[in-house]
């Protein structure tokens, strides 16, 4: 698992500073059209949103191809803060932002009902992203950060799904600290006395007779 997520990071990373380079030169370039400057950064901007985006409908994909498979079902989600140091003139484009763009309930009901886990893994440790031309005036940067929504939404989906949410500067620890849950649980069996298939989403509680103790467990399931 560490060989996958090393791979996807390296991955993605090249991707992005390859973008980033293009913004650069654009930035740099002396006598440029500010109209041809202002559209290929705008495109470029586009582009790394679109590297970053989380779209709702993978994120149903991901629950329905859980939803299918036997057994025990645990997502390790890691999310980053990211900061982008950009040329003032370009951090007021809409591009720039990185905004939630899904329905936060419904993806979350789609997690619960699919029986697996999500563990959210947050490195509190931001990313720092910066245009370092050499023409570039430091006065005129300004820092962009991504949508704080983010945090909210995976910790509740954490939450709904019995997963563990932790936070650290350290991704090794915490993904070691996931792991370690994710292998000691207890499983519990529920048949609803009067099962109805009406469609709508039952909820569930889950308590223990003795205090002092963290009950994580899925939230509910959808009756089909």
């Amino acid at each position: 698992m560490k060989g996958k997520i090393r791979h996807d990071v390296a991955s993605a990373s090249g991707t992005l500073r390859s973008l980033l380079r293009d913004l650069e030169s654009v930035a740099d370039i002396d006598g440029l059209d500010e109209d041809i400057r202002d559209a290929t950064a705008r495109d470029i901007m586009r582009a790394i949103r679109e590297e970053k985006l989380l779209e709702e409908k993978k994120l149903h994909r991901l629950a329905a191809s859980l939803k299918t498979l036997e057994g025990q079902k645990d997502v390790f989600l890691f999310y980053q803060e990211e900061a982008l140091r950009l040329p003032a003139v370009f951090a007021e484009f809409e591009e720039s932002r990185r905004d939630l763009l899904f329905d936060p309930e419904e993806v979350k009901r789609a997690f619960v009902d699919s029986g697996g886990s999500i563990h959210f893994l947050l490195i509190t440790k931001t990313a720092q992203h910066s245009l370092d031309a050499a023409s570039l005036i430091p006065e005129a940067m300004v820092i962009v950060k991504s949508s704080q929504d983010f945090h909210n939404v995976f910790r509740e989906m954490a939450t709904a799904t019995g997963g563990l949410t932790v936070a650290s500067a350290n991704p090794a620890s915490s993904f070691r600290r996931a792991v370690e849950a994710s292998e000691n649980y207890y499983l519990l069996y529920y048949s609803p006395a009067d099962y109805k298939p009406d469609g709508q989403f039952k909820r569930l509680e889950v308590k223990v007779k003795n205090g002092g103790f963290r009950v994580l467990h899925r939230a509910g399931y959808i009756a089909q």
